[in-house]
């Protein structure tokens, strides 16, 4: 029994690619899974949320 692992890579990702991303990752776990998810990206909270700020945000 080894690890598997399966790295997705998203570079100056703009909102619509991260929401892709992140459902096909989504559709790919079942029950049995243990996920990792891990981004090294700029972010900001609101409210105690924390949110992940795509290549195309505007502020």
């Amino acid at each position: 029994m080894g690890i598997e692992l399966e790295l997705i890579k998203l570079c100056e990702a703009d909102r619509r690619e991260i929401n892709c991303a992140v459902s096909r990752f989504a559709a790919q776990i079942d029950l049995s899974n243990e996920i990792v998810f891990c981004c090294a990206s700029h972010g900001f909270e609101v409210v105690r949320r924390n949110n992940l700020s795509p290549a195309d945000v505007r502020w």
